[in-house]
């Protein structure tokens, strides 16, 4: 009897989660009340499309009654079944499809908000690698002796090779307080082992400064995150209303995308609104054009935006139509390629998926996935190079501009 019950609440508890995986609907033929508005109705549960799962459950069932090694527990298992899905989906889909258990989707929307339990560093990927770019003065990586230049080959004694870059980045994410072994490899110490204590860091969007002798804003992208938008306008409002500068340059090099709407903004003050700001090839066969927005207030000004291999997605969309555009000059390295983007579905029990839904290319329909956005100037410049005081696009940058002002280089 203690077994039958036993199996009685497994079976019921297996097919709560796979409720909840699968959102509203039908459930044992029984219809669900309508969704509220807002909501999202992933599928509808038949018993047809139950029966399929039973494998799963009896899998589940055998597993916890018969193996004899200690059990991770049961929302392991069931973040194991649902990320095995995942794993079966074909190249680029598994690749860019993601599943956040409750902890990692709060984490998700903290950074996407502007903070986070991290590390404080700032990541990049060249020639597969995951370098550290820079690090938050006095934040936890600078403490624990973390420094630019330095890869990151593992977390937690797990390699991150062939890791997607959202995971890679939220791997080292967590709740504060909590520590984190990183394994990196620095030139002329080798293979080393640093633990890091996670802390509370501030994550603003925008860094800011000016350059070329008062006469060149400069933006430093990190994340199109939720404030994204609003940063770099008030900064290209300082700029331009109350510091004069000439010229800007948009660094989004590093900067792996976010929303896709903070990108359609950010494009919308260099370009007119109305403008095609990309075409979308959606996965329910649906095809349509996003536009720029109007009200831009840097639609004139001389432009360069910086990229490099860790320019994806949202940083790709915008380097992408301003290059269709002529609005500025790219100057940096191919970028990452990831043209697909996801709609975040949040799930009733506080978790959340990222599945690829749709392509986007660029205004003139030119593909970035796969491809990435080539530099009209190439100037390749690795973090480390950057971190001993040597940007060389950042450089060639300013005197692009220069020259286009009219006004020797410094």
């Amino acid at each position: 009897m203690k077994r039958i019950r036993k199996r009685l609440s497994l079976t019921l508890f297996v097919l709560l989660v796979l409720g909840a995986i699968f959102g509203g609907g039908y459930f044992f033929g029984l219809r669900q009340n309508q969704p509220t508005e807002g909501q999202i109705v992933l599928s509808t549960i038949t018993n047809e499309r139950l029966a399929k799962f039973a494998p799963l459950i009896q899998m589940f069932e055998v597993i916890q009654d018969r193996f004899y090694f200690s059990l991770p527990t049961d929302e392991e298992m069931i973040e194991g079944a649902i990320q095995g899905m995942i794993d079966t989906l074909p190249g680029e889909g598994a690749e860019f499809t993601y599943y956040f258990n409750p902890l990692r989707a709060k984490i998700n929307r903290s950074m996407m908000a502007g903070g986070f339990a991290g590390i404080g560093v700032r990541i990049t990927i060249e020639n597969g690698q995951t370098i550290i770019v820079s690090t938050m003065p006095d934040g936890p990586a600078e403490r624990a002796g973390l420094k630019p230049g330095d890869v990151l080959i593992a977390v937690d004694g797990e390699s991150i090779e062939g890791v997607p870059w959202e995971i890679r980045s939220g791997l080292l994410r967590g709740e504060a307080g909590s520590t984190t072994t990183l394994t990196i490899f620095r030139i002329g110490e080798g293979r080393l082992d640093v633990d890091v204590t996670r802390d509370f860091v501030p994550t603003p969007s925008v860094l800011t400064r000016i350059l070329g002798d008062g006469q060149v804003g400069y933006i430093s992208l990190e994340i199109f995150g939720d404030t994204a938008a609003d940063e770099v306008r008030e900064a290209l409002k300082q700029f331009l209303n109350e510091d004069g500068v000439e010229a800007i340059i948009l660094d989004l090099r590093g900067n792996p995308g976010g929303h896709q709407t903070a990108g359609i903004q950010i494009l919308s003050q260099f370009v007119p609104g109305g403008k095609p700001a990309a075409q979308i090839y959606s996965s329910d066969g649906a095809y349509y054009t996003l536009a720029t927005w109007p009200g831009g207030v840097a639609q004139d000004i001389p432009l360069v935006v910086l990229i490099d291999q860790g320019s994806a997605s949202s940083s790709e969309l915008v380097a992408a139509a301003l290059k269709d555009y002529g609005r500025g000059i790219l100057i940096g390295d191919t970028t990452l390629g990831k043209g697909v983007g996801q709609t975040p579905i949040p799930l009733p029990d506080g978790s959340l998926t990222m599945v690829v839904d749709h392509e986007f290319r660029s205004p003139k329909g030119i593909i970035v996935h796969g491809v990435g956005v080539q530099p009209d100037i190439r100037v390749p410049t690795s973090p480390a190079e950057r971190q001993r005081g040597t940007d060389r696009a950042l450089t060639r940058a300013v005197e692009v501009l220069l020259e286009q002002i009219g006004s020797p280089a410094p």
